[in-house]
């Protein structure tokens, strides 16, 4: 009696949890930070001036001023709405769970947020007279934040309604080009992506504009070498040791089209995008790697990931830093070397290793060869130890030249002594 009695207990208390609303398990396009990373670093993920979809709603001045002005020069409001309104709940699907106070203003967040953004990257709105805030560099910061996000089909639908059918360009490129001059301060160059379908979100577009231009067609070569190549990699090496092995470091040329993750190793020579390091790329690089980490979209290659993780192993002590700025490769603005390894150690903690990742399969396996080339190093080691005086040098080729002098004359001596002339 007992037994039944807790049995249906049991029974009835699961059965009551399974009725309630679980919502849906699985991460959302749009998601939330997890608590790992936010004990990491939650400011990075924090917006200081802009909010940009519901989850830091509100946040920022001036949204209002800018939707008037557009409805003012433009198409009427309940243009855009009617644009939006069909689509109500698969945009909320984007997201995880909304403030039941701000629930009911979604629609209007949305297009707030959307016109904001457009203005922002001057899309829309050319009105000289328009009533926007003073733009400071730390809304650019703001909007590539992972939480701080609207679905890019919203961003599409609001452009369309403003310009109707004047679009000649794919309007994830007019994106790309009105973000353009920002990436450019930040030494973060990018290359427009191939737009077989839609990004999810801003972030999302701007981690494709930064896939490897040599990695977007891998399908074929380095994905037959993975499947070729099982032994396990070892770890990445500083830019000093390489540097004592013989290899050469050079800023990549800018003639040829590449994103700031090209990196590339060919006859002894690593090539490196030049770019430069300071808080917001800090800030910039920790949301893209969270994004590629936790996003439910198994598309998403771990490019950024494998980036950080090599550069904070090639940047492991002040001298590697001042290497590579010597070589015009990194420009910081951190103060001095050591904090540049800092940073770079703080973005690589607790990120998971990548077996086989793009630079490992693109270059990784020829520069740890050309490494463990004993020739290298010693010819290297030559290099750097004796050859930097050119009068050591001169001194070189006269011992050798007279070193082989000597070696002729005694051949030709004894040559002539086996065999006198008749």
């Amino acid at each position: 009696m007992v037994f039944n009695e807790k049995l249906q207990e049991l029974v009835d208390c699961t059965n009551q949890k399974l009725a309630d609303d679980l919502g849906d398990y699985r991460r959302k396009p749009i998601f939330r930070v997890t608590e790992k990373y936010i004990k990491i670093d939650k400011q990075a993920y924090t917006p200081l001036c802009l909010s940009i979809g519901p989850y830091h709603y509100p946040k920022g001045e001036g949204k209002e001023y800018i939707l008037k002005d557009v409805i003012r020069f433009g198409c009427p409001l309940d243009d855009y709405y009617s644009k939006l309104i069909s689509h109500e709940q698969e945009f909320r699907d984007y997201y995880e769970k909304i403030q039941p106070e701000i629930s009911p203003d979604f629609l209007q967040i949305l297009l707030l947020d959307s016109v904001f953004l457009l203005w922002l990257t001057n899309l829309i709105s050319e009105n000289e007279e328009c009533n926007g805030p003073e733009l400071t560099i730390d809304h650019y910061r703001d909007i590539f934040l992972v939480e701080n996000q609207i679905p890019f089909d919203v961003l599409n639908k609001v452009f369309a309604t403003a310009h109707g059918e004047r679009q000649e360009q794919p309007f994830a490129l007019l994106l790309v080009e009105g973000l353009k001059w920002y990436f450019d301060s930040l030494m973060i160059p990018m290359v427009a992506p191939d737009m077989d379908t839609d990004p999810v979100h801003l972030l999302h577009l701007v981690h494709r504009s930064l896939v490897p231009v040599k990695g977007r067609n891998i399908s074929s070569d380095v994905r037959c070498n993975q499947n070729q190549q099982d032994q396990k990699f070892l770890r990445w090496h500083r830019a000093v040791e390489y540097h004592q092995a013989g290899v050469q470091f050079k800023k990549m040329d800018l003639q040829s089209p590449h994103t700031l993750l090209d990196i590339e190793f060919k006859n002894g020579v690593l090539s490196i995008p030049r770019f430069s390091i300071d808080e917001l790329t800090q800030d910039f690089f920790r949301n893209l790697v969270t994004f590629e980490l936790l996003t439910p979209d198994r598309g998403v290659r771990k490019y950024v990931t494998a980036y950080i993780i090599f550069m904070s192993q090639l940047l492991s002590t002040p001298g590697d830093v001042t290497l590579l700025y010597q070589k015009e490769i990194i420009d910081y603005q951190l103060g001095r070397a050591n904090h540049v390894c800092e940073l770079f150690q703080n973005l690589a903690q607790g990120l998971p290793g990548i077996n086989k990742s793009y630079y490992e399969m693109s270059f990784g396996r020829k520069l740890e060869k050309h490494y463990s080339n004993r020739w290298n190093k010693w010819m290297a080691w030559l290099k750097h130890k004796h050859f930097k005086n050119p009068w050591l040098i001169l001194a070189l080729l006269a011992a050798t030249l007279l070193l082989v002098c000597t070696i002729l004359q005694t051949f030709f001596s004894v040559f002539c002594y086996a065999k006198p002339p008749h």
